[in-house]
């Protein structure tokens, strides 16, 4: 499954830049409407970024969502625009693969392969680093300012300072982690695995505090987990079983029946779109059949469901409205 991140809430501004730089202008109102599919969105072009694309020569734009601003990645060169479009700072680095994350103070650059990590200022400070410390297969910036990586051979969580000084490490010895995430009010840290136990796939969730102590587990028999989250209040399990809502005790107290297996979320408040390839469904044209799901978790349902027959790469949450 490809990584996975939490759809960002952003400013109808910001969108617009971000799909002026990825999709021609032809294009830019065709997705919005046919991913909606609810009624017409207005969009109109405010400025235009040209960047080079060679995939020859490996070039890829990568494009991601910090706070205000949109950081580009090209080639060896990093910039921060400001949400006018307008090229704030611009450095040269020898990124390759990278993740990016962060909060309103900072934000760090992961090359997950060479195994570097590196902690921005929105200045074009670089204030902190860590180099070759392993393959890295996700990471994590929350609001208080740790930096969560998980660590590819060792199946261990890192949590770092924003100075990149190590706080904890949580090494998970039983099956993979597939998911994990962090409660900023209690600092306890969920974490979801996949394991395969006697020919059967079983899942766990496990619940850490912030020094890497065990507070509690769920094991989920013959379950298959893709996502874990925490919504502010409860988290949020999903598998190819079911939607499961857990308590701070780890009790089940809701469910909604899964659709498909899941390929990508985004959840806002109580909304949660997940991208499913529809298991029942035929392949058509050597393509498989894709269902856009949203779940509304306050009522427990599921609110809308849009089939088609293309993989969509990220959900977008703007406003009232997502893309």
């Amino acid at each position: 499954m490809a990584r996975k991140r939490k759809g960002k809430l952003v400013s109808l501004l910001l969108f617009i830049i971000i799909n002026i730089i990825i999709f021609n202008r032809g294009t830019i109102y065709g997705n919005v409407k046919s991913i909606i599919g609810f009624g017409d969105l207005q969009v109109s072009e405010l400025k235009t970024v040209e960047f080079e694309y060679n995939v020859e020569r490996g070039i890829i734009p990568k494009i991601f969502i910090l706070d205000e601003y949109v950081l580009s990645i090209v080639d060896t060169k990093i910039t921060l625009f400001t949400d006018e479009g307008e090229a704030k700072w611009q450095q040269t680095n020898d990124f390759e693969n990278v993740l990016v994350d962060g909060n309103g103070n900072f934000f760090s650059v992961v090359d997950y392969l060479k195994g570097n990590i590196y902690i921005y200022d929105y200045r074009g400070n670089i204030n902190a680093s860590l180099l070759e410390v392993g393959e890295i297969s996700d990471m994590k910036v929350t609001e208080e300012g740790y930096v969560m990586v998980l660590m590819e051979a060792s199946n261990a969580i890192m949590t770092y300072d924003p100075e990149l000084n190590l706080i904890s490490r949580v090494a998970i010895n039983k099956g993979d982690v597939v998911s994990f995430d962090f409660n900023e009010d209690n600092q306890y840290l969920y974490i979801g695995t996949l394991d395969i136990e006697e020919r059967k796939l079983n899942s766990y969730i496990y619940k850490y505090d912030l020094m890497g102590h065990l507070i509690g587990s769920v094991q989920l028999i013959d379950e298959i987990i893709f996502e874990i989250y925490f919504d502010g209040l409860n988290f949020i399990k999903i598998s190819d079983r079911e939607i499961g809502t857990y308590n701070e005790t780890m009790e089940l107290i809701d469910s909604i029946n899964s659709i498909g297996n899941v390929d990508l979320i985004a959840y806002e408040d109580d909304l949660l779109v997940t991208q499913t390839l529809d298991k029942s469904s035929k392949v058509i044209k050597n393509k498989n059949e894709y269902d856009l799901v949203g779940f509304d978790l306050s009522k427990n349902e599921v609110v809308f469901r849009k089939s088609y027959q293309e993989n969509y790469q990220e959900i977008v949450f703007m406003d009232d409205d997502f893309i």
